[in-house]
């Protein structure tokens, strides 16, 4: 545990680490590359908060969640017979 710690502070002390947790960025990215002031960046961006257009925060989550939705009665239409019957696709958002 102790090498493993050491090993954390050695790599932290080489790189400039930068996130964009939840589609916000605590620190300005471009401005820190601009500065070149550290040899060695790690930045963290997650696609998924990402599109061709700027799409608010909330969009993009209830996109997700209708997604995995569709998805979920895909997988249960692949495995139940007549799945139709108890309950159609276009009941899912009524």
């Amino acid at each position: 545990m102790k090498l493993l710690y050491i090993r954390l502070l050695l790599w932290v002390r080489k790189y400039k680490y930068l996130s964009d947790s939840r589609r916000n960025w605590k620190e300005d990215v471009l401005d820190i590359i601009k500065k070149d002031q550290y040899s060695r960046l790690h930045i963290l961006i997650h696609p998924f908060w990402y599109n061709e257009r700027e799409i608010p925060a909330k969009e993009v989550l209830r996109s997700f969640c209708k997604k995995q939705v569709y998805q979920c009665y895909k997988e249960l239409d692949r495995n139940m017979r007549d799945l139709s019957e108890l309950l159609q696709k276009r009941e899912l958002f009524v």
